[in-house]
């Protein structure tokens, strides 16, 4: 029902096109020029005031009649101040209730994340910092205002971020957005007081954000072993304990330890079962792997106990993944949800690990490959084609099983799919906030961001007629 109501939303007007003004003879007022062409859609009284919402605002503005493009709409530069704007040319999607005499305008949308502003001038957002102009240029395009802003506690009516202007970010005051996209790099921050707190306003206002917490391995695996239809695909898991690492190793030859909350390929240990001995492998270490060799599944378990009582891990069966010129292949599967809040898969790649590391990650050296071009390596054109729409087919089982099995909103998940010797694929593992370094840098504006802007719209909308409701 709602989507429908925010289809309504859309197609209610044309995008706006917001624009300052200074009237020198009044300075100081708070007032609205609306061209006769929206006056007369909206019927609009233009003896009476206006109603301006934008983010949690709801702004009173003595409106004018005035001769100028159709779907124009012209503000004054002290409104723009009291809303929180920065003072530039927008397009917002409009929407004007009559009988409340209030316009709505949208989408705000705000990325949050750790931002390092030693120099006021040339704010850094780390990993995400280029792929932030390019959302910020899909928003120009569709229309809206997009903003970036660190974690803090939300104020009456306005929030304190960086905005994109000329070629610079500028820290101002902005509107509570309309929907928030979360990519913090800290789980840590994300388990704060502060961020708890964030949350809970949040619901209070009804504001949407999306990928709002990492998800942690065994909680991806214990969602995804109650669909039936995709447990073949799933390699054999179960937490850490000295009684689960002995089954799993008395069952698999090879073992993967990973951290329930771990990323980037870190802290993973490889076991291995040899003849007289038992093999351990390290990915502690950037530049490099260390190796140890222990005698039997005591001195296993002793050599493990210091790096399991600081962390909780998983033991994962190892499986037999194809290898190309001894490095380790998988296939990253980049999937979103668009618009109409269905999962797309918007990129893929193949990542090769550095060489002799069983880790593929990019940020362990790791390389990326076209994805046809990979598996041709292997498979024979026709097979290589099945295969490259089979893990596509599968991301997408994956990605829509979990946002529906995991508290709330999922919009954007990097999951990870092996094949293995014979042919068969299997899911790795997922991650909510995606690194955005393995895509295909050549295009300007990647698809991931499109989607993400198109997402954020519609979550946007819906945020909006809550407001209206309310």
């Amino acid at each position: 029902m709602r989507a429908n109501k925010g289809l309504i939303f859309v197609n209610s007007v044309k995008p706006i096109t917001l624009v300052p003004i200074i009237e020198n003879d009044k300075p100081l007022d708070c007032f609205v020029y609306v061209s006769e062409s929206l006056v007369k859609k909206w019927k609009i009284n233009i003896n009476d005031d206006i109603i301006i919402s934008i983010g949690k605002q709801f702004i009173s503005l003595k409106l004018y009649e005035k001769i100028m493009n159709d779907n124009e709409i012209q503000i004054s530069h002290a409104s723009f101040l009291q809303m929180n704007l920065p003072i530039q040319i927008y397009n917002f999607t409009a929407h004007y209730n009559e009988s409340t005499r209030t316009l709505y305008l949208a989408p705000l949308i705000g990325l949050l994340t750790e931002i390092n502003d030693e120099d006021p001038n040339q704010p850094n957002f780390r990993s995400v910092h280029s792929f932030c102009e390019e959302l910020e240029h899909v928003t120009k395009k569709l229309g809206g205002l997009f903003f970036v802003f660190p974690l803090q506690p939300l104020a009456t009516d306005y929030i304190s971020g960086y905005f994109f202007q000329g070629d610079t970010w500028n820290k101002s005051k902005l509107p509570i957005p309309d929907v928030i996209y979360n990519r913090i790099h800290s789980r840590r921050l994300e388990a704060s007081p502060v961020f708890q707190q964030f949350r809970k306003q949040l619901q209070v206002d009804q504001i949407p954000m999306f990928n709002n917490r990492f998800l942690s391995k065994w909680e991806v695996y214990d969602v995804l072993m109650t669909e039936e239809h995709l447990q073949p695909y799933i390699p054999i898991s179960k937490l850490y304990t000295k009684k689960s690492l002995e089954e799993m190793l008395s069952e698999h030859s090879i073992l993967f330890l990973k951290p329930i909350h771990g990323s980037q390929g870190r802290n993973i240990i490889r076991i291995e079962q040899k003849e007289y001995n038992i093999q351990l492998e390290f990915s502690y270490f950037k530049e490099k792997q260390i190796s140890l060799v222990v005698n039997n599944i005591n001195e296993l378990q002793e050599t493990l106990a210091p790096y399991m009582r600081t962390r909780t891990y998983l033991i994962q069966q190892g499986i037999p993944f194809i290898h190309y010129q001894n490095r380790h292949m998988d296939f990253r599967i980049l999937c979103h949800k668009n618009s109409q809040d269905v999962w797309m898969v918007t990129s893929v790649v193949a990542r090769l690990s550095a060489e002799k590391q069983f880790v593929s990650n990019i940020a362990r050296g790791g390389e990326t490959m076209k994805p046809l071009k990979a598996l041709s390596l292997f498979f024979d054109s026709k097979t290589s084609k099945q295969q490259y729409i089979f893990i596509q087919e599968l991301a997408l089982e994956f990605a829509t099983s979990i946002s529906l099995n995991s508290e709330g909103l999922t919009g954007e998940l990097g999951i990870d799919i092996g094949i293995d010797i014979n042919g068969h694929p299997w899911i790795i593992e997922a991650n909510s906030k995606p690194s955005k370094n393995f895509e295909e840098q050549e295009i300007k504006i990647r698809p991931s961001a499109k989607s993400i802007i198109s997402y954020c719209q519609q979550l946007a909308i819906d945020h909006c007629l809550k407001k209206e409701e309310n």
